[in-house]
């Protein structure tokens, strides 16, 4: 956020910006101002906000019983998680 602040406080231009977020700068809208080119921007670098706790879930067990119960369960990882296989 305050990188963007400093920014618009210099007067880059938010087009410029966005060039290195988008690969063909002409998906860029001729017609948006400035204003909510920089709200685009900020949507980009920020942190999305963090999930709310289910009140329900509260043990490993209760977890572990979930998906024992289960019959489809969907898995999403990110970058660094290797392949493992086990048996439950």
């Amino acid at each position: 956020m305050v990188w963007v602040q400093q920014q618009i406080s210099r007067g880059t231009d938010p087009r410029d910006v966005l060039k290195h977020f988008i690969l063909d700068e002409t998906e860029i809208p001729e017609n948006f101002d400035n204003q909510t080119l920089w709200q685009l921007i900020l949507s980009i670098v920020s942190e999305p906000p963090k999930r709310r706790k289910l009140a329900h879930v509260t043990t490993l067990e209760y977890v572990v019983d979930l998906i024992r119960t289960s019959k489809k369960i969907v898995v999403l990882t990110g970058a660094g998680v290797r392949d493992a296989s086990f048996e439950m």
